[in-house]
């Protein structure tokens, strides 16, 4: 059984969707881009588009950075 286990373990690992491609994600931060350019788009909509393409934010105040990590 544990062995069988194993075996479905592995295959729905090599079967996950991987995510999106370099070229689909490029593609969505040059969308969210021109959504954040725009002054006619209202806010709840500009956070909604940076959401959809950030993980979390790291704010590093010891060494005045900021981290964005997206989604990958």
């Amino acid at each position: 059984l544990i062995k069988e286990l194993d075996q479905i373990k592995n295959a729905s690992l090599y079967n996950e969707d991987t995510g999106p491609t370099k070229a689909e994600m490029m593609s969505r931060i040059h969308t969210v881009y021109d959504i954040l350019s725009d002054p006619n788009v209202d806010y709840d909509v500009k956070g909604n588009a940076i959401r959809s393409i950030l993980k979390k934010i790291e704010v590093d105040k010891a060494n005045n950075e900021l981290r964005f990590f997206y989604y990958a």
